[in-house]
């Protein structure tokens, strides 16, 4: 009876330890495809600064002409 206990305990801890890791590896791989969309909207932000960046330098061109 005493090994049955045992042999339950560890398999419990295993299935915990294995639900951990898997856990873990979910984890990353949701925090890896928030990155990729944070890296996108700041691509998109840099983009639509420096086509503003240029509209202001195009007018003050203007401008001085």
């Amino acid at each position: 009876m005493n090994k049955l206990v045992l042999i339950v305990l560890a398999a419990v801890i295993g299935a915990a330890i294995g639900y951990a890791g898997l856990n873990y590896i979910e984890n990353q791989r949701i925090a890896a495809a928030q990155l990729e969309i944070m890296q996108k909207q700041q691509a998109a932000t840099d983009a639509e600064a420096a086509k503003r960046k240029k509209m202001i330098d195009d007018f003050g061109k203007a401008l001085a002409n």
